[in-house]
């Protein structure tokens, strides 16, 4: 069990969902900006740097990236079963979701 903080907030009209393991601070007027993906129309940020008072921050990319390999590899006998692709595909999904994140 993790503690996690959302933002959500808008950027020229684009609704914005930041989610960080630490307190994001972020103030009415301040001059952001944000790396992510959209995801239904809506931006869904993995880190972000504020301008306005030298904060910046990003998700949990060490952690993302471990629970993807372990999960890739307990899961890996399963895959005869069939059940095991589904939870592999997961694993590798938050593998490179973390990856994402060390590059930003």
């Amino acid at each position: 069990m993790s503690t996690g903080y959302v933002a959500s907030f808008e950027i020229d009209g684009r609704p914005i969902e930041l989610l960080m393991p630490v307190t994001i601070m972020i103030e009415d007027g301040d001059e952001i900006i944000v790396a992510g993906k959209v995801k239904r129309g809506l931006f869904h940020a993995l880190a972000c740097n504020n301008l306005s008072n030298s904060v910046s921050g990003k998700g949990n990319s060490t952690a993302t990236m471990v629970a993807g390999v372990i999960f890739t590899f307990i899961e890996i006998p399963f895959i005869l079963v069939g059940i095991g692709v589904i939870f592999v595909a997961s694993g590798i999904h938050y593998f490179v979701k973390g990856k994402n994140m060390c590059d930003l």
